[in-house]
């Protein structure tokens, strides 16, 4: 329901109160690596167990992958992209397609997966193009039960 006119940028503080949207915004230049997620960007992912699928990713959720070039820049499919790798080869094995060595949100360890949020802030502009807010992770993990729930908890102001 929104313009489509938002965005999101990670910024240089993990101290939620000292963050502004007129002196923390880190703005990527243009045709570097962080530049195409400042907005949603549909991008290859895949999780433990799961063929890759397109899905849209931002700063927040771009985990960095193993080889140092954007997949999707460089027109790589999901085949040709997660193709099985074993560590001897050059690269961590299939189950683990992300560095979590990026401007995200959190990272993730072991099995079963361990979440440890970044407390990055980041400033987030509301898809109408005109207000701003920050966000700052504060905890994630995964609920077990029936099925498991992936849960978020964010510290957010209207800035």
């Amino acid at each position: 329901g929104s313009a489509g006119g938002g965005g999101v940028w990670f910024t240089s503080s993990t101290d939620f109160g000292a963050v502004t949207s007129a002196d923390q915004r880190v703005i990527p230049a243009p045709g570097t690596e962080y530049a195409p997620y400042t907005q949603d960007a549909e991008r290859w992912a895949m999780v433990m167990g799961s063929a890759a699928v397109k899905q849209f990713l931002n700063v927040m959720t771009y985990l960095g992958y193993p080889d140092s070039s954007d997949p999707a820049s460089s027109g790589m499919s999901d085949t040709a992209y997660f193709k099985r790798r074993e560590p001897g080869e050059g690269g961590m094995a299939s189950f683990v397609p992300y560095l979590f060595n990026k401007m995200q949100a959190f990272t993730m360890r072991g099995m079963p997966p361990s979440y440890t949020p970044t407390k990055r802030v980041y400033i987030v502009l509301h898809g109408g193009g005109l207000a701003y807010s920050k966000i700052q992770l504060s905890e994630v993990y995964l609920e077990p039960g029936g099925t498991y729930r992936f849960i978020l908890r964010l510290r957010h102001a209207v800035l």
